[in-house]
């Protein structure tokens, strides 16, 4: 099934390229060749804009997945880091992590304490590995988030109804209806003329009178604040990550080492959850777009 600024085109295209089956008068001519040169052209620029538009919601919807996975995984990250912190308090806090503690130890309390834990402690070695990675994972994930939406956003910004395209639009409503009215003259002249071509050309080309390209515009704003919201949140979530998954904030042992390190990873998953909900809503935006873009040209109330 076409889609209808296509349909708009072929039935323009071949009103104005066929040779006519009757002899038009001058007037009707010079209409026909006026409404040919306002009206060309306009369905390839929309068709241009409804392609970006297909394009932005892939790249956002790429922002979406990678924001809402940055989020899983930070989320997966803080409840190891949970149980990570509970094993580091059972096994240091009796001291056997303190290497001096160990060695002033007795031989008795090293071999009936100490040895038995030696796998919880490489256990503990696992997590804190795991951790870290889950930590590069979403700093990477929130990257890429932040990537899309930069990307989302200039395309979006720059997929609106140019000047020349509101002109254009004008233009061709103004050729319509002097080719409607000429159409109107040569059937009093002569009713017997063949005037379906004209028709169908009146009646393609009449339907952008009803284009709203504010509409269209109105979208790609929306598009585009979602996608800068996106970018802004994404690339503090990046560095929030980022600074949160350094070995001096995970190794700092200390209260206000530990309680610091839980609100940089609180404060990341947040933030990505935050730019994959930016993400997402410029998607919408865009998809939305595309279908002011179709609806734009119902033609005759065909799809």
């Amino acid at each position: 099934m076409y889609h209808n600024f296509r349909i708009i085109f072929i039935v323009v295209a071949v009103f104005f390229y066929t040779s006519h089956a009757n002899a038009y008068s001058p007037e009707l001519e010079q209409a026909i060749f006026n409404a040919r040169q306002s009206c060309g052209g306009i369905a390839a620029e929309f068709n241009h804009m409804k392609t970006m538009a297909g394009i932005n919601t892939a790249v956002t919807g790429v922002g979406t997945a990678a924001g809402a996975g940055a989020a899983v995984v930070g989320f997966s990250k803080e409840s190891l880091d949970a149980e990570i912190e509970e094993l580091s308090l059972e096994l240091c806090g009796k001291g056997y992590c303190d290497a001096e503690a160990i060695e002033a130890m007795s031989d008795e309390s090293f071999f009936e304490d100490v040895l038995p834990t030696m796998s919880k402690i490489a256990e503990l070695l696992e997590m804190q590995k795991e951790s870290k990675n889950l930590g590069n994972w979403r700093t990477g994930l929130m990257a890429g988030s932040t990537a899309t939406n930069v990307a989302g956003a200039v395309i979006a910004g720059n997929n609106k109804a140019k000047n020349d395209l509101h002109g254009a639009v004008d233009d061709c409503i103004a050729a319509t209806g002097m080719l409607q009215r000429q159409r109107m003259q040569e059937h009093m002249n002569d009713n017997m003329t063949d005037l379906s071509y004209v028709d169908n050309a009146v009646s393609a080309c009449g339907q952008y009178d009803t284009v709203d390209l504010s509409k269209i515009d109105n979208r790609a704003d929306g598009a585009m604040w979602s996608s800068i919201v996106g970018a802004t949140l994404g690339a503090a979530g990046t560095v929030t990550s980022a600074v949160a998954n350094t070995d001096n904030v995970r190794t700092d042992a200390t209260d206000q080492g530990r309680e610091k390190a839980k609100n940089l990873n609180r404060a990341s998953n947040v933030l990505a959850v935050g730019t994959s909900a930016a993400s997402a809503t410029a998607t919408i935006f865009n998809a939305t777009q595309i279908s002011v873009i179709k609806k734009s040209f119902s033609c005759g109330g065909r799809v």
